[in-house]
């Protein structure tokens, strides 16, 4: 692999790790995961609709509502608050001797 790709895989690499670090600093810190979990979805939705073109709301208001929402609650809605509960219970375990 080239030098260009290895540092472009260095860079997502960080880019796709580091909420999963703040993830477990708030939680650490006390914010409920549900609470993290749900304050991203709807962060995410804001930002999504207000950056999304007049002709993207269009084809929600015309388009395939009910995949767009089986898919957000697949891929979202489930998976946000399991991974800030997954967080606030993991443990260290010790190697085994």
């Amino acid at each position: 692999m080239s030098r260009r790709g290895w540092i472009a895989f260095a860079a997502l690499s960080v880019i796709w790790g580091v909420p999963y670090l703040f993830i477990k600093v708030a939680v650490d810190g006390g914010v409920s995961p549900f609470f993290l979990a749900w304050a991203r979805l709807i962060l995410g939705a804001a930002l999504l609709f207000a950056l999304a073109p007049r002709q993207g709301l269009e084809m929600l208001r015309r388009g395939p509502r009910l995949w767009i929402l089986a898919y957000a609650a697949a891929e979202m809605a489930l998976p946000f608050p399991l991974i800030a509960a997954g967080e606030s219970t993991s443990t260290r375990r010790s190697p085994p001797s």
